[in-house]
């Protein structure tokens, strides 16, 4: 069938939209113009004969001369598209009744538009929304009483909050001048960072989290100002860092704090002294007129010695509250090196440790006759009797209490071990930090100042030694301290 024969002139095959003619009865497709072809996919062959239902499934829902209705049409290629369809019954005196004439639009283009002006209301609804929520976040910052900043990826300053205003950034160097130089931040002990350890670039480079990392930043062309540093990487839904997000606390009244508890303890120290001195000396002279006069009366001698090992103890004590004070005002404590025998300084340390804790089976283990070593012999005594005190302090049930010394190549080895209650596992990595007390010995209401270990650790530290522990909780620690027989200060 032709256009001709339904009466179309030549304006049929010029129509934009989809035209195809039904046969009514077998509701066969009988004649489509181009543009139907276009939209289908198929040959005006290939459309003649076709099934309208399988172009349009929902072809009886279309009414004769009614208005546009929007259908789904099935392409050759099974793509479905919307399109608007319109029926009429063709009118010819030949075929009257017997063909229907659709006419279908192609809301494509519309649906594209539709989606297109949806997509740029959703972009500009979330860019207002993102604006709102950055603004809100601006306001929160803006209000904290401490300086916040965020970084890019780069390094490069994005946002600072007003308390951050006079904070001197100046980005992440690689420059040795500047991480030398003034504008330099410093470790709390006034040395310069080396650029690749500053907190930001750590949280930058490593996406290492710092938590309060104490720091001192310049605040004047000549000064510095101690802070508390806290800074974070910022990551993206894929995981990469995007930049990094700081807060810096001054913490100058604290330290000033720190520096009056400092001399106060200082102060207290040096006025105990004079007394515990005065003791000892006193002790020394009542034993030697015992031993001049022959009078050995063994029970006062004995008590006697006692005291004068406590007033060694305390004497010790104060000592190390001196260097503790020193420490937290930040003077490095000075050693006096000397040759010291470690198995006499231990020795001595053993038989104190029977006296005072009587409930402890306090012994040495060694092969040794001697060991030489070049220490400052009073520092290193405090250290092995901290750990001593602490062995019979946190064995409250007595028990033995084995103190060890052995020689590995250049180093002398100490251990002190105990059957008391132990260390939690889980505080095991904090045990050393300054104050720190574990959870059961608070539990017990075991006194103790939290000092002794940091103190201990720090003098280790000095003779260019280490200090570790094992632990088991409820079955007793290990501390062993490596020292080398020459020390590296």
């Amino acid at each position: 069938m032709t256009p001709a024969d339904l009466g179309f002139g030549r304006l049929f095959a010029t129509i934009r939209d989809a035209v195809i003619v039904t046969d009514v009865v077998s509701g066969r497709i009988v004649l489509s113009n181009p543009a139907a072809s276009t939209m289908l996919g198929y040959s005006a062959d290939e459309l003649a004969g076709q099934s309208v239902a399988a172009i349009l499934p929902n072809y009886g829902r279309i009414i004769d001369d009614s208005e546009p209705i929007e259908l789904v049409a099935v392409r050759k290629d099974g793509v479905e598209i919307s399109v608007d369809a319109t029926l009429s019954a063709l009118d010819h005196p030949a075929h009257e009744g017997s063909y229907t004439m659709a006419v279908l639009h192609d809301l494509s283009a519309r649906r594209a538009a539709e989606d297109a002006e949806r997509g740029r209301s959703d972009q500009e609804l979330l860019r207002r929304e993102e604006q709102r929520e950055l603004g809100q976040l601006r306001q929160i910052v803006d209000t904290l009483p401490i300086p916040v900043l965020l970084t890019d990826a780069q390094g490069q300053l994005i946002v600072r909050n007003k308390a951050a205003e006079h904070l001197r950034y100046a980005g992440p160097t690689r420059s040795a001048r500047e991480a030398a130089g003034a504008g330099a931040i410093c470790h709390i002990d006034g040395t310069p960072y080396e650029v690749e350890e500053r907190p930001l670039i750590r949280a930058l480079h490593r996406g290492e989290v710092v938590v309060g990392e104490q720091v001192l930043i310049p605040a004047g062309p000549s000064s510095m100002i101690p802070v508390l540093v806290n800074a974070a990487p910022v990551r993206g839904p894929d995981g990469h860092i995007l930049g990094v997000v700081a807060s810096f606390e001054n913490i100058t009244a604290i330290k000033e704090l720190e520096r009056q508890k400092a001399d106060f303890l200082a102060a207290a120290a040096h006025d105990l002294r004079t007394p515990v001195t005065s003791v000892k000396g006193l002790v020394q002279l009542l034993q030697r007129r015992l031993h001049r006069r022959k009078s050995l009366d063994q029970p006062v001698l004995e008590t006697l010695q006692k005291i004068g090992w406590a007033t060694d103890r305390i004497t010790r004590v104060i000592d190390q509250v001196l260097d503790v004070a020193r420490m937290e005002m930040g003077e490095p404590a000075a050693l006096h090196l000397a040759q010291t025998d470690l198995v006499a300084l231990l020795s001595g340390l053993v038989a104190e440790a029977g006296i005072l804790y009587p409930d402890h089976e306090v012994a040495l283990e060694t092969n040794l006759a001697e060991l030489p070593a070049t220490v400052d012999g009073p520092r290193i005594e405090r250290v092995i009797s901290n750990l001593l005190v602490n062995a019979a302090k946190f064995s409250p049930d007595g028990g033995p209490i084995r103190l060890t010394l052995r020689q590995e190549a250049d180093s002398a080895v100490i251990s002190v071990e105990d059957r008391g209650i132990g260390i939690p596992p889980d505080e095991l990595a904090t045990i050393f930090e300054r104050f720190q007390r574990a959870s059961n010995v608070r539990d017990k209401k075991i006194s103790g100042t939290g000092i002794g270990l940091t103190y201990a650790q720090e003098m280790v530290k000095l003779h260019g030694g280490t200090i570790s522990v094992e632990s088991r909780e409820g079955q007793g620690s290990t501390f062993t301290v490596r020292l080398p027989l020459k020390a590296v200060c």
